[in-house]
């Protein structure tokens, strides 16, 4: 405001004096002031108004808010190894192929959704069997629950084997291992998987529908459910890893994934700082903590006022100057310099005070008429209907 006012001020023209008896007295000029106050003032009436409306934005918004905080507490890992037993033949003397067992550090993929088959990526390729050949998959599991915080957990672990042929066509649910409890954070069992079973349920259903899509998809769909607590947080989760096989009339595509894990993520609210939201085209621009915001704001506002009240009163009222500039900056609207007065003889009045004679001259609508001396005094006079009233300064007072 102070910059607003001293800006108006600086550029406003000069207001005729009032009119006293049907005449107009002379002209007042616009009393000269320090250009450097001057230019102090509107930047300290500015960064009033910023630092103002930094404090008052910032005093509007919380200290602290509360966020949505995701920490990873554990993890589901299982690793699948197996045994394929086959028909003893030329390609297997011993009846057997593998074992087959995960890679030393191998980095476990993100487990595949577990249903319906045709809504996800298709697994990945692994070793190969001939299906003329093939009797039964032993496959062994392996699972833990892996965190950096104590848990104590008990749990159960089942598996089933779906068989399907597709998205569009059928799927079909066998029990392979039933409900058996476990107690801590690990557990190995073993599913098996008969191949002539299974192509018995195919032909089963290729009879009766007649729809034979030629490749088909089997699931080994172990289930861990444990629960208990990880740290100090409760736990109730279940983990589903399948194993995947495609066969068809002549070969069995087994699973090349041997590690499946799925991290675990327990959303927490944390108690944070609060930074600065500034609205409109500044948002974003400058966001601090809102706290400091604070600070600043009522820093700047109170030094900027404390610069403003300085160069107001070097302006307004000539601190840091002589007499005669404290009396130029506080009335200089009213007085004229003259340099020199031929008045007639008449009878002279001396006020006390300088504010004396703004007041009588303020009655009459007259300016007042300064004088500086040979002497070195300065002389402030109103000459009015034969009477000089006047105060004179003494040089040694300037």
């Amino acid at each position: 405001a102070s910059g607003l006012a001293a800006a108006s001020l600086a550029t406003a023209e000069p207001r005729p004096p009032r009119r006293r008896g049907g005449r107009r007295a002379g002209p007042g000029p616009v009393r000269p002031l320090p250009d450097l106050a001057w230019g102090v003032l509107i930047v300290a009436g500015l960064g009033v108004l910023a630092f103002g409306a930094l404090a008052f934005f910032a005093f509007r918004q919380p200290l602290r808010e509360q966020v949505p905080v995701e920490r990873a507490r554990y993890e589901h890992s299982a690793a699948f190894s197996y045994v394929v037993q086959v028909q003893p033949s030329f390609l297997y003397p011993e009846g057997i192929f593998g074992p087959v067992r995960p890679t030393p550090g191998a980095r476990p993929p993100a487990v595949l959704p577990p249903s319906p088959f045709g809504n996800r990526p298709q697994p990945p390729s692994g070793a190969a069997v001939f299906t003329r050949l093939a009797r039964r998959l032993e496959l062994d599991v392996d699972y833990a629950l892996r965190s950096d915080l104590p848990a104590e957990l008990t749990g159960r672990y089942w598996a089933v084997v779906e068989v399907g042929s597709g998205a569009q066509g059928w799927v079909r649910t066998l029990e392979a291992v039933p409900p058996t409890e476990f107690q801590g954070g690990a557990a190995s069992f073993k599913v098996s998987v008969d191949f002539g079973q299974i192509w018995s349920v195919i032909d089963a259903v290729e009879r009766e529908t007649e729809y034979r899509p030629g490749s088909y998809e089997v699931r080994v769909v172990p289930t861990i459910q444990v629960s208990g607590r990880v740290g100090s947080e409760p736990v109730d989760d279940t983990f589903s890893p399948p194993f995947t096989l495609r066969l068809d009339r002549a070969r069995i595509i087994l699973d090349g994934e041997l590690v499946r894990s799925e991290p675990r993520a327990v959303t927490e609210v944390a108690i944070r700082e609060a930074r600065l939201r500034l609205p409109g085209p500044l948002a974003g621009a400058w966001n601090p903590p809102v706290n400091e915001a604070r600070t600043v704001g009522l820093a700047g506002a109170l030094i900027s006022l404390a610069v403003g009240g300085l160069a107001g009163a070097v302006v307004f009222l000539g601190l840091g100057r002589g007499e005669v500039g404290r009396i130029q900056a506080r009335y200089g609207s009213a007085i004229v310099t003259v340099s020199g007065a031929d008045l007639r003889e008449g009878q002279v009045v001396r006020v006390a005070s300088m504010p004396d004679l703004v007041r009588l001259a303020e009655r009459q609508g007259q300016v007042i008429l300064h004088q500086a001396l040979p002497s070195g005094d300065h002389r402030y006079f109103i000459p009015m209907d034969g009477v000089v009233y006047e105060y004179v300064l003494p040089a040694r007072e300037d």
